[in-house]
């Protein structure tokens, strides 16, 4: 599946992917094959804001949506929001190293970083 497909089956479950302020990177699984992508983008004040992480169903259960931070190191600060319903999201930026940076009504945001 190219990355354009997989934005549009992501689109068509209901995530909201908006290019071009989202540029997707892909996520690529051990045979090479495209399975997913992360959309990382300026969150000012130096952060980089991660997010959404998307990776087919089919293809979940891997660990293959740590590959997202990967790219992110050195002293790079780096921010998630994980809506409160969704549990795998913020179970994968807790086994990423981030931590609880604070909370609103429908979700929490994770920091990773100085």
């Amino acid at each position: 599946m190219t990355l354009a497909e997989l934005v549009a089956r992501a689109a068509a479950d209901g995530w909201h992917i908006r290019p071009p302020t989202l540029k997707p990177h892909p996520i690529v699984a051990a045979d090479g094959a495209v399975v997913g992508f992360y959309c990382p983008h300026a969150a000012g004040r130096g952060r980089t804001r991660v997010g959404p992480i998307y990776v087919a169903p089919e293809h979940r259960g891997q660990r293959l949506a740590l590959q997202a931070y990967a790219w992110a190191t050195g002293d790079t600060p780096l921010v998630a929001y994980v809506h409160d319903s969704n549990t795998a999201s913020a179970q994968l930026h807790e086994r990423a190293g981030f931590r609880i940076w604070y909370r609103t009504r429908g979700g929490t945001y994770w920091t990773r970083g100085p």
